[in-house]
């Protein structure tokens, strides 16, 4: 058997925000079983059983079609009603853990990226947001991503390079806008 070495030192941005992403999906999925539905929550639901006519309405559509769309998935996987639904939130939340640690990593070093999502999630406010089905935790992810490709882009050496960076940037603040107006 041959062993392949492995770099010493501390691990990198992209180490740090997988173990993140994990670690806080299986997290809210683990914690989405509290019974009962915010007002919020129940527009979500009703918005995402509306399907596509949910795009015509005045609601945004973006949190209802992403929890359409994993509820589709994961109540044929088996899962409750509710925990189907919710499970969009938890996947958000994995990937705002994964741009909270890779952000931080890059502003101050893998101390930072370890320690930003834990101070995050723990806020009772922040927590409850990624164990409903709202999209708040979307719009959160969707937003830094958004900050985090903006300052990709300023950096830039290249214009070709920070044009495209600056497009995927104003994608991305579109589709938080569609998240939550």
């Amino acid at each position: 058997m041959i062993r392949l070495a492995r770099p010493s030192g501390p691990p990198g941005p992209r180490t740090v925000a997988t173990a993140w992403a994990i670690a806080t999906f299986v997290a809210l999925v683990a914690l989405q079983g509290a019974p009962g539905i915010s007002r919020d929550e129940g527009a979500v639901i009703a918005g995402a059983r509306r399907g596509i006519s949910v795009v015509r309405g005045g609601a945004p559509p973006l949190g209802p079609a992403a929890s359409g769309a994993v509820h589709a998935v994961a109540s044929a996987a088996g899962a409750s009603e509710r925990r189907a639904y919710r499970l969009a939130s938890a996947l958000a939340g994995a990937a705002l853990s994964a741009l909270l640690a890779w952000g931080a990593f890059a502003l101050s070093g893998p101390a930072a990226a370890a320690l930003a999502p834990a101070l995050f999630w723990l806020s009772p406010r922040t927590l409850h947001a990624g164990l409903v089905a709202t999209p708040d935790v979307a719009l959160a992810a969707l937003a830094l991503g958004a900050v985090l490709l903006w300052r990709r882009a300023a950096a830039a050496p290249f214009a070709a390079r920070a044009a495209g960076t600056s497009a995927a940037a104003g994608l991305l603040l579109g589709a938080a806008t569609l998240a939550r107006a």
